[in-house]
């Protein structure tokens, strides 16, 4: 794509399994939609949520995670089975390789397109297959907040917020420990009152000043990283790697079918003198 001509047209198809209609809202986020030509699921055309050549602030109601992932609703367009969503354009782009660019001479003016990963998204589960392949679907049981990757959110990014009650009596210094933490950050919230955050083990809060004697309402939210999401996790070894750059995504030496996923969740906290 890089390497085309600015002005060559170009299309792109992309399928993606469907077991159950999710309910509510589901969309395809794609980068510039704004820009394509044409944008069509299983036949059906569909329009973005932004005009071309739109930009401004972000918009949760037009963009997804990104300023630059439009929003394209898919509702009452998509069908149990497989589904094919295709896009068509113009190539307008001035990145040249990974990391790299060509300065854009009437940017007011620049209308990028892109032929790159697209989400679909929605209130709905995404059944694992093999690693390779996966399917969309409603939800059959439980969620394990342990590790949310494996209850149906493999490539989820976000947050998942945990709530409980405990029964708390003593005297002196008071501490909550949050147990097998796999987040990129956990944040603590006790009787309403924010205590803080923390990035790294050890998972040990100083309780003492939001505790009180009878019931303790307790609210721990946990945050992922965009790697299940965005990778690079196509890349064999990738846990073992001390550092991600742009040649990462594109290091197809290590290309593999599988993806790898990083667990994301809790499994209990306690409260301790």
């Amino acid at each position: 794509f890089y390497k085309a001509e600015n002005g060559t047209p170009f299309k792109a198809e992309y399928k993606f399994e469907v077991l159950d209609i999710p309910e509510g809202d589901v969309f395809a986020a794609i980068e510039v939609a704004e820009n394509l030509d044409r944008i069509t699921i299983n036949g059906t055309e569909v329009k973005p949520l932004k005009k071309r050549g739109e930009m401004g602030k972000f918009d949760p109601q037009k963009s997804w995670k990104d300023i630059n992932f439009t929003k394209v609703p898919l509702n009452g367009n998509i069908k149990r089975g497989i589904n094919t969503l295709v896009i068509e354009g113009k190539k307008v782009n001035n990145i040249s390789a990974p990391a790299c660019h060509v300065r854009v001479k009437d940017f007011n003016n620049h209308m990028p397109t892109e032929a790159e990963a697209i989400y679909i998204a929605g209130d709905f589960e995404v059944f694992d297959l093999d690693k390779v392949k996966f399917a969309i679907g409603n939800r059959k049981g439980n969620i394990l907040g342990r590790n949310l990757t494996e209850s149906g959110y493999p490539f989820y990014a976000g947050r998942a917020e945990y709530s409980s009650n405990v029964n708390y009596k003593g005297e002196g210094r008071a501490y909550l420990k949050i147990n097998d933490v796999n987040a990129a950050c956990v944040e603590l919230y006790v009787n309403g009152h924010f205590v803080g955050v923390k990035y790294w083990a050890p998972y040990i809060f100083d309780v003492t000043k939001f505790v009180r004697d009878g019931n303790n309402e307790l609210k721990i939210v946990a945050a992922t990283t965009l790697f299940n999401l965005m990778g690079p996790n196509r890349i064999a070894g990738i846990e073992n790697d001390t550092g991600v750059g742009p040649g990462t995504f594109v290091d197809f030496r290590r290309f593999t079918e599988k993806y790898k996923f990083m667990p994301f969740g809790i499994s209990s906290a306690c409260i301790y003198k």
